[in-house]
């Protein structure tokens, strides 16, 4: 599926930039008629299609909510060009498709001062549309999503703020936004190397030289912008194009344990495309003495972007192979490790996996999420009392049924049955109609030899799912045994 956006999505991007660029002509300088706009356009085109900074959207399935959204943008910035479209019809086209884009994700809200910028700096050829008519549409699928989400959420929903960008203050969460800032528009520009998960240090205070480099780049682009308004609507349109769907993304330091993601400049990356198109114009209308030379440049570019996109696309072909690059570009990342030892235990590669859990704990010594799987991979390799103790501290702070089920597993292994039982029947009350809960209830029971007891949870879990043939062999197996 997300093949399939990408490849919409990068159609998208060269007729939107082909009929932006018809719609806003150049007279070639050489030939006195207006420059063609499909070369541009394909450049951008191929460009979007190859970049390498879209392995992550494209390759990963948590990444089509970033391709998804941008295919309905994209298709509604299209439809409007030459100019924007009236009648019933095309509000209801409107709607439905920015409705479909903030289903896919929150981010698509974007599109409503992208249309606008696009409303009021591009020329406009026929009719324009009354602004309720032209917003209206927008307006009333903004609500329709803001009603479906207060009635699936009771409200807008909260988002914890999670260490290590947890309890700043807002100069530190303006430092790290900013320092992120730089970083987005360095990784669009040039992006080598590329990580799954990339590790950072938290800035706690605006004067850091990250910092500071992020606040030259943000007030470089907002001179940008409005130097360019006027002068080259088309260059501020591009600059808007990457500087806008960011803004969202300065949040996500202070909700979220990863908070650089290469999937969030997917759309920022037409605006770089449209760039690069409104660059090729420029050589093509003005300084045509430069067009070979531009072009075998920009052919390499295209071929080591494959060539980057190829090599990328190997190391996304599983997690095993992800995260081994991932860990060996992060190496203290907390996240790369564990994700590595997870992706270790699913090959059987257990003792291989422990030595990455204990490598994330040393990264983060407080994360019950590594010592649990260090428990279960503890489990594994049957060294039953080592996982006691990892699960135990685990409960300490993060108790839950996850970690009740792997404790009360780790009980039975050392031998501690009554401890076993015990807790297995805690997990019972909890969930009552869980026939897996009730066997392994059962199973506990019957290796401390109380045979009645385990069949009647036997039965239980037979009755709950009768569709299980092996809870009932283990009913029949307790009723035998005791019988003798």
């Amino acid at each position: 599926m997300n093949v399939l956006f990408h490849a919409g999505n990068s159609l998208l991007v060269f007729l939107f930039v082909e009929r932006l660029l018809a719609a806003s002509p150049r007279e070639s300088a050489s030939t006195g008629r207006p420059a063609r706009a499909h070369v541009p356009a394909l450049a951008a085109g191929l460009l979007f299609a190859l970049h390498p900074i879209h392995t992550e959207a494209v390759a990963w399935v948590s990444g089509l909510p970033e391709v998804g959204f941008t295919f309905f943008v994209l298709l509604l910035l299209t439809r409007d060009l030459p100019s924007p479209r009236g009648g019933s019809a095309a509000a209801a086209m409107a709607a439905l498709c920015f409705l479909a884009a903030l289903l896919f994700k929150e981010t698509a809200i974007a599109l409503l001062p992208l249309t606008v910028a696009l409303d009021l700096l591009r020329s406009r050829p026929g009719p324009v549309p009354r602004p309720f008519a032209r917003y209206g549409p927008l307006a009333a699928a903004l609500a329709a999503y803001a009603a479906m989400r207060f009635a699936a959420m009771g409200g807008l929903g909260k988002m914890p703020r999670l260490a290590p960008y947890g309890g700043m203050d807002a100069a530190a969460y303006a430092a790290n936004d900013l320092r992120f800032f730089a970083l987005y528009l360095g990784k669009l520009l040039v992006p080598l190397p590329l990580n799954a998960v990339h590790d950072f240090t938290p800035l706690r205070s605006l004067g850091e030289g990250a910092a500071l480099v992020g606040i030259g780049l943000a007030i470089l682009a907002v001179v940008s912008v409005f130097g360019t308004a006027r002068r080259a609507p088309l260059v501020c349109f591009a600059l808007l194009l990457v500087l806008v769907p960011l803004l969202p993304v300065a949040l996500v330091p202070a909700f979220s344990p990863t908070p650089f993601g290469e999937r969030y400049l997917y759309l920022p990356s037409v605006g770089l495309s449209l760039a690069v198109a409104l660059l090729a114009e420029r050589v093509e209308a003005r300084w045509r003495r430069f067009a070979a030379p531009a072009a075998a440049a920009f052919g390499l570019l295209l071929a080591s972007s494959l060539l980057a996109t190829v090599a990328r696309n190997r190391v996304w072909k599983d997690d095993l192979s992800l995260f081994s690059d991932a860990v060996a570009r992060s190496p203290r990342s907390e996240i790369a490790n564990r994700s590595l030892g997870r992706a270790l235990m699913e090959a059987d590669r257990d003792e291989e996996a422990v030595g990455r859990f204990r490598a994330a704990l040393e990264a983060n010594p407080d994360s019950p999420r590594s010592r649990f799987h260090l428990a279960r991979a503890l489990l594994k390799l049957g060294r039953a009392s080592e996982a006691v103790a990892e699960v135990e501290r685990v409960m300490e702070t993060s108790p839950g049924l996850d970690a009740m089920g792997v404790l009360a597993e780790a009980y039975g292994d050392a031998g501690r049955l009554d401890d076993a039982i015990a807790l297995r029947r805690q997990i019972v009350a909890l969930k009552p109609e869980s026939a897996a809960d009730r066997n392994l209830l059962g199973i506990d029971l019957g290796r401390a030899e109380h045979f009645g007891a385990a069949a009647e949870q036997f039965e239980l879990a037979a009755t709950l799912e009768p569709s299980e043939p092996a809870f009932r062999r283990n009913l029949d197996r307790a009723r035998k045994e005791a019988g003798r």
